[in-house]
């Protein structure tokens, strides 16, 4: 038994070695991709027109969510704006407190009074001290609820944004499944009507293939020029742009002629 284990555990690590170090592992991957897209074509547009209308409504539940998120950000703001607001009261009484016993402290006087009660000059520095030390830590308490306040605040404007995009969003694509549904429906009346039907489903296969290649060569091509304008310690170019522009000019005036004329192309 433990001689099969051994035996199958080695086929597994073999396997895996010669997935990571040959061309297996990508034909292996190559060909998951081609059975996933030959399952997905063979998919109803109906069933798929379907499908895509029932996530939509999964949306509805996710808002709702979202709503009971921001109650409980509001409540949280609401109470910690409360703090903050009692906090700044305290902290301002504190330093009115502190600045008059500063004062007095410094006339030089062998006795303060602070609030009915008398102090030896060496006791009203230390009470000084101590009431400084206290204001200076709610002071930094202050500071803190101020910054946990801007920041709840923020997460809630933003979770607020989000969530009325989440509503345009919902809706646009209401809009547009509807749109891709009456489409179909017309097609297939159109189909219905013809004696000849014809499949063209591999052709858009290989449309959206080619198109997807040229966009990848590309973004290669943009990669390379970009990578060797940094390696050159330069910036980012624009003459791709301008020449761009520059040639949409020249093929505008072929086409209208030099004078603005159309080109007679017959």
């Amino acid at each position: 038994m433990v001689k099969k284990i051994v035996i199958v555990s080695l086929a597994v690590v073999a396997g895996l070695f010669l997935l990571s170090k040959t061309h297996m592992g990508s034909y292996v991957h190559t060909a998951w991709n081609q059975a996933r897209e030959k399952l997905t074509s063979q998919v109803p547009l109906e069933f798929e027109i379907e499908r895509i209308r029932n996530e939509i409504a999964q949306l509805d539940p996710d808002m709702q969510s979202q709503i009971s998120t921001i109650a409980k950000e509001i409540v949280a703001v609401e109470n910690l704006q409360k703090d903050v607001s009692d906090l700044r009261v305290a902290v301002s009484k504190q330093k009115d407190g502190l600045l008059a016993l500063r004062k007095e402290v410094a006339s030089g006087t062998k006795t303060v009074s602070i609030k009915g009660r008398d102090y030896t000059a060496d006791k009203a520095k230390e009470k000084l001290q101590r009431d400084f030390d206290m204001y200076k830590r709610a002071e930094s308490t202050l500071k803190s609820k101020e910054s946990l306040l801007e920041a709840k605040s923020t997460s809630l404007d933003a979770t607020r944004e989000q969530l009325a995009g989440m509503r345009v969003m919902k809706e646009e694509l209401t809009t547009a499944v509807a749109q891709l549904e009456a489409e179909l429906k017309t097609i297939r009346v159109a189909q219905t009507k013809s004696e000849i039907q014809l499949d063209d489903s591999r052709l858009a296969r290989i449309k959206d293939s080619v198109a997807a290649l040229r966009n990848n060569l590309h973004t290669m091509d943009v990669e390379h020029k970009l990578l060797t304008q940094w390696k050159e310690g330069g910036e980012v170019s624009t003459t791709a742009k301008k020449a761009q522009s520059t040639e949409l000019l020249k093929e505008i005036d072929e086409h209208f002629g030099t004078e603005g004329e159309v080109v007679d192309r017959k």
